[in-house]
């Protein structure tokens, strides 16, 4: 997964970049008038090219990264929900372990994305040249 962006700051071995948010309705998003496409977000990326400030960037992160997130996120709750439903009887109970699970899961996964190995990395654009 790529994404184009520009360097704002930096942080030691970590930049803050800006990027265009995307959207999640493709390419036609301004003729539903659902979303606002302008907003630009913040990241903080591991700038191992050593980019300067202002200077435009390719932020690009591995797909397994992003499907091992997903995961912690989404499905290791469902398990723990259905392994669970196996001992406890009651149905209160089960939703309070769901809702347990996904909020514990989604901090898991919080905090192995703000590890150094699962974040964004920038490289410099190339330049290319249309002869």
């Amino acid at each position: 997964m790529t994404q184009n962006g520009k360097i704002i700051e930096l942080k030691g071995e970590y930049a803050v970049a800006v990027i265009k948010k995307e959207s999640s309705c493709g390419e036609n998003c301004a003729s539903c008038g659902m979303c606002d496409t302008s907003k630009m977000r913040k990241i903080e990326i591991l700038n191992e090219c050593g980019a300067a400030v202002g200077e435009e960037i390719e932020i690009f992160l591995e797909s397994y990264k992003t499907v091992i997130l997903a995961l912690i996120t989404y499905l290791l709750p469902l398990v723990i929900f259905f392994t669970s439903a196996l001992f406890v009887s009651h149905e209160l109970i089960s939703a309070l372990i769901l809702v347990i699970a996904f909020v514990l899961c989604a901090f898991l996964a919080n905090i192995l994305a703000k590890r150094k190995s699962f974040m964004s990395r920038a490289k410099r654009k190339e330049l290319r040249n249309d002869n």
